[in-house]
């Protein structure tokens, strides 16, 4: 039967040594003798109260120093690809344990073999490694007398709270593994090691924590001190009886319901608590629902939901909301599916779609987001509040918005060339009316009503271009053009808290809409060991789903394209029918305008040309010398004598 020691005090030195005297009071097992290994909670790499808590882990340091403990070891356990190295020296804690008299270590200091040794003890170095076994001069943990686990409790929305199991899970299995890397790996393994050989102390500690968005502090996160520690020699039992006084039900969390299933936690359990009279906690609980995500943009599709599609996809939206929020604005939509067989999206072809989980992209591969038409990839430009140069299949209402605002153009430039003309006629017949101004006048007048005819040619042009390209689009549909849609992202589960989702969302959305995201996986290199981003990889797995896509709408489009090809030379015939009716009638009406305008104009060229000679005359008999206008007038008197 485990032991759970429930302590609170308003001091954690007290409250922490209260519930290890208590514990050993009741029979509980407490480290007295040896070298002992504490294992502190990093699982999660981000300072406390979210890892573990600096000052609880001097406190019991100092307590086991004072028990005639020789050795002390402190092991950081964190998840695979962090570096607990570097997370410690960011955090200013690799020198800050030594100077307490602790010796720091990492998994390889504890775990790792110098020799491979066969069961007789003579070295082989052909064994294999589940062939080898640990001598005790071979590794640290071999000589480690008892362990104790600190694990820092984190409020979660599926968890309840993280306590000691998710921290056992990971140590338990440390020397065959660095961590696990499925989440059902990840609760099977406490099952998996309940027979240790080692002496083992169990603490919760519950003496300051963050509320409302754990296990990672995020956008809406509090930190709330609870003033209480739990202790226990028995992890399950510990975990189960720390949720009850938390308010939360025990079988909900994953761990422990597969425990309870296997009659691993009795309700006989036996809780002592120090004070007597404390009450139990109502730690209020983070929603689980995943639509309380408000990002922007962001259009949620979700299916069936296990519970580790569930978990990783309510981490990443955390991180989203928290490194992500800003980046999103310049995203603008997008669309997210998880779970088995999610609702299919409505979508345009723009917006940027991520399929999370294997579940998800296994029941999605039929789906229509994954392929589109080609046609819809080009961007409408908007006229007037009208779409032009759409390229999506227009009818009724939406065709004739679309000709109306192609034709606006047209419109407003011919106005403006119609008021230049009537401007000039105006100042023309301000002037004195001569021949020539009046010929330059009919000829404007002539240029206006061509200007017209051709006007409205254009007009019905577009009307007429316009119909038939949509027609042939309409056509062509029954047998689209498809290709792949390139803003479509498997997004496969990732072990827990992993960050390599992040950067294969980063490689996906183009960097300068992500300045945010960018900024912080550059920071992470330091503390994450991040698998390389392989964009040959995604490039050859791009192609095979091209040619697979293409191959596919082939074989569905061969028994319909004769008919196709048919109506569409059926089209164009009608088209260029239409086109060459337009064409009759423009030339038709520029032939009754030029028989309008032609005689009057060479009327007038006549007349202009004999203004101009008389205006020449005029202006001779003016210049003519006076010499010349004497002799006649001399002349004249003797024709008029010999006349009489």
């Amino acid at each position: 039967m485990g032991i759970t020691i429930i302590s609170e005090n308003n001091s954690l030195e007290k409250t922490i040594i209260d519930g290890l005297r208590l514990l050993e009071q009741k029979g509980g097992f407490i480290p007295s003798m040896g070298k002992v290994l504490i294992v502190v909670d990093m699982l999660i790499p981000q300072p406390f109260p979210v890892s573990f808590n600096p000052d609880s882990l001097v406190v019991l340091i100092n307590f086991l120093k004072s028990r005639g403990i020789s050795e002390i070891y402190v092991l950081p356990v964190v998840f695979n690809g962090y570096s607990s190295d570097a997370l410690l020296s960011n955090y200013g804690l690799k020198t800050w344990i030594n100077h307490h008299n602790a010796i720091l270590v990492d998994r390889s200091d504890v775990f790792d073999q110098k020799i491979s040794q066969n069961l007789d003890g003579a070295t082989d170095p052909t064994l294999e490694p589940s062939e080898v076994i640990n001598e005790p001069n071979l590794s640290l943990f071999s000589q480690i007398d008892s362990i104790v686990l600190l694990s820092q409790l984190k409020q979660d929305p599926l968890f309840g709270f993280w306590a000691s199991l998710p921290l056992f899970s990971v140590f338990s299995n440390s020397n065959t593994s660095e961590s696990p890397e499925t989440y059902q790996e990840w609760i099977d393994r406490p099952t998996q090691s309940l027979s240790k050989e080692k002496p083992l102390l169990f603490i919760n500690d519950g003496f300051s924590i963050v509320e409302q968005s754990g296990p990672c502090i995020g956008k809406r996160n509090k930190t709330t001190h609870l003033h209480r520690v739990y202790f226990g020699n028995d992890c399950f039992t510990l975990d189960w009886e720390t949720l009850i006084d938390l308010g939360f039900d025990p079988k909900q969390n994953p761990f422990l319901k597969q425990i309870n299933e296997e009659k691993f936690a009795s309700s006989e359990n036996n809780v002592v608590k120090t004070p007597e009279n404390i009450a139990k906690l109502d730690i209020k609980p983070i929603p689980k629902d995943l639509n309380h995500f408000k990002l922007p943009g962001l259009s949620l599709h979700l299916g069936n939901l296990s519970f580790a599609d569930h978990h990783t996809l309510y981490l990443l939206l955390l991180r989203f909301q928290t490194i992500l929020f800003k980046d999103l604005y310049n995203v603008g939509d997008w669309i997210l599916l998880a779970g088995e067989n999610p609702p299919e999206p409505n979508f345009t072809g723009k917006e940027y779609i991520v399929v999370f989980g294997n579940s998800a992209i296994q029941s999605t591969q039929d789906y229509a987001f994954r392929s589109i038409l080609k046609s819809s990839l080009k961007e409408p430009l908007e006229i007037l509040g009208f779409e032009t140069g759409v390229t999506r299949i227009l009818d009724g209402d939406e065709l004739e918005r679309a000709i109306i605002g192609k034709q606006a153009k047209l419109r407003r430039k011919n106005e403006l060339f119609q008021s230049k003309i009537d401007h000039q006629i105006s100042m023309i017949e301000e002037k004195e009316q001569t021949p020539s101004l009046k010929l330059l006048k009919l000829k404007k007048k002539k240029k206006l009503e061509k200007s017209t005819i051709s006007f409205h040619y254009k007009l019905e042009r577009i009307r007429l271009d316009l119909s038939y390209k949509h027609e042939k689009l309409r056509i062509q549909n029954k047998a689209p053009d498809v290709i792949l849609n390139s803003k479509v992202l498997d997004l496969s589960n990732y072990q827990p808290m992993g960050l390599q989702s992040m950067l294969t969302i980063a490689n996906f959305i183009p960097s300068k809409m992500i300045p945010t995201l960018t900024t912080f996986l550059d920071s992470m290199k330091t503390v994450y060991n991040f698998i390389e981003f392989d964009k040959k990889e995604r490039t050859l797995q791009q192609k095979q789903q091209r040619t697979k896509l293409k191959a596919k709408i082939t074989e569905i489009n061969r028994p319909i394209l004769p008919q196709i090809k048919s109506e569409l030379k059926l089209a164009k015939q009608t088209y260029k029918e239409q086109i060459q009716k337009y064409k009759q009638n423009r030339k038709k009406a520029l032939e009754e305008l030029k028989l309008k305008f032609q005689p009057q104009i060479d009327n007038l060229k006549i007349e202009k040309k004999n203004y101009s000679k008389q205006k020449s005359l005029r202006s001779e008999s003016v210049l003519l010398p006076e010499s010349v206008s004497k002799d006649t007038q001399e002349e004249k008197p003797e024709g008029d004598k010999s006349n009489e």
